[in-house]
């Protein structure tokens, strides 16, 4: 055998290595992120206006696998985040997020950066009075969170 062809052979091996470690990293990728449980961890900085309601949301990530994510890439990356009222389904706020350095381990938590969202002072009002009648004084449980997720350029919506 020449030079030349011992390259070829040696490319092609490296090749066809190349693209079974990403198709691996993509399956477990997607595995991962299938089981991810999305959650509300705290709100703060709230501010009140005659129109708005402004406020953080801290939203957690948790890891339930026994896989370790840990990507600091854009292969991986939070783009919106949209909160709707769950008895009617309108969508009361949502915001844009740019998170691309996600590492969580196996078992583990991820803290994404604080949200800013608004929410209408007349449908918090509403939402807050129908749960002080239920005698719940949670109202975060009346809303609904929707995620979007975006993975090796297939994003997927995560609700919560």
């Amino acid at each position: 055998m020449n030079t030349r062809k011992l390259w070829v052979v040696g490319a092609g091996i490296g090749l066809v290595t190349l693209t079974a470690f990403i198709s691996q990293k993509k399956a477990q990728l997607t595995r991962i992120i299938e089981q991810l449980q999305f959650r509300v961890s705290g709100i703060r900085n709230v501010q009140l206006s005659w129109q708005h309601i402004a406020l953080e949301l801290d939203i957690q990530l948790r890891n339930p696998t026994q896989e370790h994510l840990n990507i600091n890439t854009g292969f991986i990356s939070a783009k919106e985040l949209r909160v709707y009222e769950k008895k009617t389904g309108k969508q009361l706020a949502f915001t844009k997020l740019n998170t691309h350095q996600i590492s969580i381990p196996s078992g583990g938590m991820y803290q994404l950066p604080p949200t800013h969202i608004n929410l209408p002072v007349l449908t918090v009002g509403q939402l807050v009075f129908e749960e002080l009648q239920k005698k719940q004084q949670d109202f975060i449980k009346a809303l609904r969170f929707e995620l979007d997720v975006a993975t090796l350029g297939n994003t997927r919506t995560v609700q919560f």
